[in-house]
């Protein structure tokens, strides 16, 4: 289940420091917590990641980890590179691996839920562009590639607005 506290705490800016996870809180090589303690997502992003094409996978990881590891602004700037990639790539690869119908839709409504406890007008922008991550990632798994960019262009106006 989503706490906001647990959002805000990982989307809060660290200058010049990356994310540390608790120690116990996830082994850094087979299941690092920023894949594994999402604040949104109950599933490991790898197990997603891993079906989809390289671009694919490398822009939903970017935005499946947003808040939780290093810059938010360099993930979602990495997440639009891959996105552009795969929208100027091979025709067979420019919606990538879409994700099953029933998978795309768990995502979704885990974001959603997210989103529906959340009063938009009084949240922290940087609260509100990593769900806008989350919801272009679900685009990312879905192989909308167009409005997962737009809502990737978008995170990054919300972030901009606040540094």
């Amino acid at each position: 289940m989503f706490h906001f506290h647990q959002l805000t705490t990982m989307i809060t800016p660290r200058r010049g420091r990356t994310h540390r996870p608790t120690p116990g809180m996830g082994d850094m090589v087979s299941h690092p917590a920023h894949y594994t303690m999402h604040p949104v997502f109950t599933g490991e992003c790898h197990d997603y990641a891993k079906r989809m094409t390289f671009d694919q996978g490398n822009a939903f990881k970017y935005l499946w980890r947003c808040a939780a590891k290093g810059d938010m602004v360099e993930n979602v700037r990495k997440a639009l590179w891959y996105l552009n990639a795969m929208r100027t790539g091979p025709v067979l690869n420019r919606h990538g691996n879409r994700l099953p119908r029933a998978e795309v839709d768990m995502l979704a409504t885990e974001v959603s839920n997210a989103m529906n406890g959340t009063r938009r007008k009084s949240a922290p922008q940087r609260y509100m562009a990593a769900l806008a991550c989350y919801s272009a990632a679900v685009h990312v798994a879905a192989g909308d590639v167009d409005d997962a960019t737009a809502l990737a262009r978008h995170a990054l106006k919300l972030i901009d607005g606040v540094e």
